[in-house]
């Protein structure tokens, strides 16, 4: 049975009070041993535990009682911490099998892991794990998880996953249901493949696992111009997008008749490639996509619009001496969104939103997310500003853009001040105001 050292026990706790100290060896909680950190945190939230670890003179045991949910108090050292499980698949879609190469050895890595789902709501499919993990998934009542469904046509799903264990969803599907398990989805939509009818098929499909499954997202595929020996793929066009709004709105009418949530929404993306507006606040219910994309700009414009209509600092010209001269770089689908929001809500400033080719990963790449150093360079290199605002987004938390290049690298190569704007409204606004807050990317 594994074992693992205790890094530090919290004073007054509940382990202290055991007389657990640190550089002793947790085994076990209510007789089952401890895989890793998603062990620990479910067996101890339990109110009656009886607790084995080892000690330089032996073992010891004891049994306590405490508040459901009271933390045990204890803090773990490398044993404990999880280590992402690599995805075997092959995807028809993977965004990964399109990078170029020469890019850092992380951005290949791929990952598909139950438990990162659980922490972080990474996307999973449910393919890369044994039938023994996934029995440790249910008995560990993982909720809500993230599961990448793509279609629930079993020969489909295995074809568009490249693993013969795609087609098993639905067995998994009813476990979790059984279990009580909830679970949001995602459909990242690639003509000719799982639209059309077999998108209609996807989403009747989910219904019937309401109320276990809480919602699904439709997102279309992203391709980049490093697809050389790929699964042919097709972009998204309008009139694709079009139809499939059309369809996701129908089947947001029947499921409001059923249940009284849309259940199904689309990503902000559809709209804009369909040429479409973002719908209201109330048709995103309560976020419960934003992460995938799905109603982010909309709550975007809310969160600006607060801030100009609270603070609206930037109108008063006594407290502005000068009038500055600000860009807005960002990808193609934001900037007409962004023009549109700041000419209704303007600043005392002079703004001029440019919207930045993806020339890296190529000019179907449209988010402000996966713009890179080098393309903001030349394409920024002429501009007149007194300052640039660029998304923080586009950086990891290393500071770094996709192709390596850095904030610093980028401020030197352009005549203007550089900053970076945060995912919020209101970091928009004021960044616009040139105030200095909660700025990222240093």
């Amino acid at each position: 049975m594994p074992s693992h050292p205790v890094e530090s026990v919290a004073a007054g706790s509940v382990a202290e009070r055991a007389g657990i100290r640190p550089g002793d060896r947790l085994r076990s909680i209510n007789g089952e041993s401890i895989r890793d950190q998603i062990d620990y945190l479910a067996l101890s939230q339990k109110s009656s535990l009886r607790l084995v670890w080892e000690t330089d003179d032996g073992s010891s045991t004891a049994l306590i009682r405490k508040r459901k949910d009271e933390p045990l108090g204890l803090t773990f050292g490398e044993s404990m911490r999880l280590k992402p499980k690599r995805c075997a698949n092959r995807c028809v879609f993977c965004f990964v099998d399109q990078l170029p190469d020469g890019m850092r050895l992380s951005l290949y890595i791929k990952d598909d892991d139950w438990r990162m789902s659980l922490i972080m709501g990474n996307y999973v499919t449910l393919t890369n794990l044994s039938d023994a993990e996934f029995e440790r998934l249910l008995r560990r009542r993982a909720s809500p998880l993230y599961l990448s469904v793509h279609t629930l046509n079993p020969e489909l799903r295995a074809r568009m996953l490249g693993c013969s264990r795609g087609g098993e969803l639905d067995a998994r599907l009813r476990a979790l249901c059984e279990r009580g398990i909830r679970f949001h989805a995602q459909i990242v939509m690639c003509p000719d493949w799982n639209d059309g009818a077999a998108l209609d098929e996807t989403i009747a499909g989910l219904l019937s696992y309401i109320p276990n499954a809480q919602s699904v997202a439709v997102v279309p595929v992203g391709l980049t111009r490093h697809r050389a020996g790929l699964d042919a793929l097709r972009p998204v066009d309008r009139e694709t997008a079009r139809r499939t709004l059309d369809q996701i709105r129908r089947w947001q009418r029947v499921s409001r008749e059923r249940t009284g949530s849309s259940f199904v929404f689309a990503a902000d993306e559809l709209y804009i490639k369909a040429g479409e507006q973002i719908p209201n606040d109330a048709e995103y219910e309560d976020y419960p996509q934003i992460e995938n994309g799905v109603g982010l700009l909309r709550r975007f414009a809310m969160e600006y619009e607060e801030a100009w209509r609270e603070g609206n600092r930037c109108a008063a010209t006594d407290r502005t001496p000068q009038r500055r001269r600000v860009i807005v770089a960002t990808g193609v689908d934001a900037a007409p969104f962004l023009r549109e929001l700041i000419g209704r809500f303007p600043v005392f400033a002079d703004v001029t939103v440019r919207a930045v080719v993806n020339r890296f990963f190529g000019e179907t790449i449209t988010v402000a997310g996966l713009l890179t150093g080098r393309d903001l360079a030349e394409q920024l290199a002429d501009v007149s500003a007194d300052e640039i605002l660029i998304p923080g987004s586009a950086l990891n938390a290393d500071g770094l853009f996709l192709d390596d290049w850095t904030l610093k690298r980028l401020r030197d190569e352009l005549s203007v001040p550089v900053r970076t704007v945060g995912s919020s409204g209101e970091s928009l606004y004021a960044c616009l105001c040139g105030s200095d807050e909660p700025i990222i990317g240093g």
